[in-house]
C-alpha cells in the first residue's frame, strides 16, 4: 500500500507582471512622496550627511573619504542636489526613490519564493509598511540600502537559478553598492559564500514547478479563483537529484566573477580607508568597526562578550524588530511561519533568503554586544524580507476567517458548505483582498503621522538664528545639528573639560561665536553651564515646548 499525502501544488495565472510591476512601484512612489511632505524636520544624521556630500561637490574627497559615513549616499545626495539645489530635498529625494525602486526586486523575490499574486500584496504591504516609508523619506541612508540589499539578494537567488554569469556579476555589484551605502551590507557577501558552498556540495532537487510538472497528468482540476491546488500525491517514487559538473563548474565561475566585481567596486573605498588609517578595515564608522573586525584582515582584540551581553543583544534585537515592524505584520509573520503547509515553490531562494537573514541577525547581535544600543532602522531589512511570509500568513488566516464564515452562513440557512469551503484548504484571492484592505488602513495612521514634529523646536531657534545673524555663515556653539544645519551656520562644539560657564563663554568668543543654542540636555554636555551667572551672555529666544512640554531649545547671544 502506497503512502500517500498531500502537497501543494500551483496553478500559473498570467497576470501582467510588468503593469502590476509599475502600480506597485507608482504606489510606492506616492506613498513616500506624502511622507517626505510630512516631515517637519531633517533626521538627527541628516546633517552630517550633507556635510560630507558638500565635500564630495566641491572636490573635497580627502575629507569626505575620512568620515565614518560611507561614500554612496553622499554622493548621490550631491549628484542630486546639482539638479534640485536644496540639500534636505536632495537627500530626501535619493531616500524617497531608492526605496520606492525596491518594490520591484521584492515583487520579482516574491514571485519566484511563491507566485505573483503573493507578490503583489506583499508590494502593497511595502509601500504601505510605516517604517520603511517613514525612513525612506528621511536624510537617511536607509531608502537606498533597502533598494540595494533586496535588489542584491535578488541577484543572488537569480544567479543561482540561472547559472548565468551576467547575474553572479550583478549580484557583485549589488554586494559592492550596498556596503558601500552601509557597513551592514557586507551580510550578503557571507550569505552568498554559504550558500554557494553548500549548493557545491549538496545535490540539486527539483523545484516545486517541476515536481507539478511531472504531475500535471493528475487529473485534479484546479479550485476557480485561487492560486493552489492540493492534489494527492505518492511519496514511493521521489523525485530523481540532479548533479552535474558542468553546474558546479558555473557555480564556481560564477562566484569567481561575483567576488572580482565585488572587489573591483569596493577596493577604492576599502584602499581610501587604508591611507587615512594605514590598516586595511570594512569601516572608519567606529560603532561599527568592532563588529567588523571579524571579518577583516585586522582583527585586533575583538569584544569579550559574555552571555549576559549576547542575551542583552538579542532582547534589543527583537525589541527593535518589534518596534520597526507593524504588530500586524508581526502577527501575519508568525502565522506565515509556522504553518508547515505553506511552502515555497523554490528552494534554492528560500535558502538564500534564511541565509541572508541569518546572517543579518548575528551581525546586528554582535553590534548590540558591541555599542549596547540598537536603533529601528537597522532592521527593515529584516522586515523586508519577511513580508512574502507575511503574506502568505494573510491568505491564510483571510481563507480560514472566510471558510468559517461560509459554513456559519450555510448552516443558519441550512444549506450544505460548497465544495471550496469543506473540502481541501485553499486560498480565495478575494478574501485576502479583503484583508489587505484592512492591514494597510491598519498601516495608514503610523505611515502619515507627521514625523519629527517634535523636533519643531529646533527648527524655530535655527529661524531666529538665521534673521537675526550679522555675521554669514554664523556660527553657532551647539550639540543640536539640526540647529546649525537651518541656520544655514557653522557649528561649533562646546569646549571638553569646561568647568565653568565662563571658560565655556570665552571658548565660543575666541572662535567668533555669535549665538549659543541648547536644550534640556546640556547637563550631558557640560554641567557646568549657568547662563545665568555670566554677563556675557544674553538670554534671546526660547522655542515652544514639544514632546509633553519637555524639550525646549535657549538661544544666548555671546557679547564679543
Amino acid at each position: 500500500m502506497s503512502n500517500v499525502n498531500c502537497r501543494i501544488s500551483r496553478v500559473d495565472h498570467q497576470l501582467p507582471t510588468r503593469r502590476l510591476v509599475c502600480i506597485v512601484f507608482l504606489l510606492t512612489l506616492a506613498v513616500r512622496i506624502v511622507a517626505a511632505l510630512n516631515t517637519c524636520a531633517i533626521s538627527a544624521d541628516g546633517p552630517e550627511y550633507v556635510k560630507v556630500a558638500k565635500w564630495y561637490l566641491a572636490g573635497e574627497y580627502d575629507s569626505a573619504v575620512r568620515h565614518a559615513y560611507h561614500p554612496l549616499y553622499p554622493i548621490l545626495t550631491a549628484t542630486f542636489y546639482s539638479v534640485i539645489g536644496d540639500w534636505e530635498a536632495a537627500g530626501q529625494a535619493v531616500s524617497v526613490l531608492f526605496s520606492s525602486l525596491a518594490v520591484i526586486p521584492l515583487f520579482l523575490l516574491t514571485r519566484r519564493l511563491f507566485d505573483d499574486r503573493h507578490a503583489l500584496v506583499a508590494s502593497t504591504l511595502y509601500a504601505f509598511w510605516p517604517y520603511a516609508a517613514v525612513y525612506s523619506a528621511a536624510v537617511l541612508t536607509t531608502g537606498l540600502y533597502l533598494f540595494l540589499f533586496t535588489t542584491g539578494v535578488w541577484a543572488a537567488v537569480e544567479a543561482v537559478a540561472t547559472k548565468r554569469i551576467g547575474c553572479f556579476a550583478l549580484a557583485g555589484l549589488f554586494f559592492a553598492m550596498a556596503y558601500l551605502d552601509r557597513v551592514d551590507g557586507l551580510v550578503l557577501v557571507p550569505a552568498f559564500a554559504v550558500g554557494i558552498v553548500i549548493l557545491l556540495f549538496v545535490k540539486e532537487k527539483p523545484s516545486r514547478d517541476r515536481e507539478g510538472a511531472t504531475r500535471s497528468g493528475t487529473g485534479v482540476p484546479p479550485v476557480p479563483g485561487t492560486g493552489m491546488i492540493v492534489t494527492p500525491s505518492t511519496s514511493s517514487t521521489p523525485p530523481q537529484p540532479v548533479r552535474a559538473w558542468n553546474r558546479i563548474l558555473l557555480l564556481a565561475a560564477g562566484s569567481a566573477v561575483s567576488a572580482v566585481v565585488f572587489l573591483a567596486v569596493a577596493f577604492p573605498f576599502l584602499s581610501a580607508i587604508h591611507e587615512a588609517t594605514g590598516r586595511w578595515k570594512l569601516t572608519m564608522k567606529m560603532s561599527s568597526e568592532e563588529v567588523t573586525q571579524i571579518f577583516s584582515v585586522d582583527a585586533g582584540k575583538g569584544i569579550a562578550s559574555g552571555g549576559a551581553a549576547a542575551r542583552t543583544s538579542v532582547g534589543l534585537l527583537a525589541q527593535d524588530y518589534a518596534e520597526s515592524t507593524h504588530y500586524l505584520i508581526v502577527v501575519l509573520l508568525g502565522v506565515g511561519l509556522l504553518q508547515r503547509s505553506i511552502r515555497s515553490r523554490d528552494r534554492v531562494a528560500l535558502l538564500f533568503v534564511l541565509l541572508v537573514v541569518a546572517v543579518n541577525m548575528l551581525f546586528l547581535v554582535r553590534f548590540g554586544i558591541v555599542a549596547g544600543r540598537m536603533s529601528r532602522r537597522y532592521s527593515v531589512g529584516l522586515t523586508t524580507l519577511g513580508l512574502p511570509w507575511a503574506v502568505a500568513g494573510l491568505a491564510y488566516i483571510s481563507t480560514w476567517i472566510w471558510r468559517l464564515y461560509t459554513e456559519w452562513r450555510c448552516r443558519r440557512k441550512g444549506m450544505a458548505a460548497p465544495a471550496e469551503a469543506a473540502g481541501p484548504f485553499v486560498i480565495v484571492w478575494p478574501a485576502v483582498a479583503f484583508g489587505l484592505i484592512i492591514s494597510v488602513l491598519a498601516c495608514v495612521p503610523k505611515t502619515f503621522v507627521p514625523t519629527a514634529w517634535n523636533k519643531q523646536d529646533e527648527v524655530e531657534a535655527a529661524e531666529y538664528i538665521r534673521e537675526h545673524a550679522t555675521a554669514k555663515p554664523v556660527r553657532v556653539m551647539t550639540y543640536l545639528e539640526r540647529v546649525a544645519f537651518y541656520a544655514e551656520g557653522e557649528q561649533v562644539a562646546f569646549p571638553a573639560g569646561a568647568r565653568t560657564t565662563k571658560e565655556i563663554v570665552e571658548h565660543a568668543q575666541s572662535k567668533g561665536v555669535e549665538f549659543l543654542a541648547v536644550d534640556k540636555n546640556i547637563d550631558r554636555v557640560s554641567a557646568a553651564f549657568m547662563p545665568a551667572d555670566c554677563p556675557d551672555l544674553e538670554a534671546v529666544f526660547a522655542s515652544g515646548m514639544y514632546t509633553d512640554g519637555k524639550n525646549m531649545v535657549r538661544v544666548y547671544r555671546v557679547k564679543r
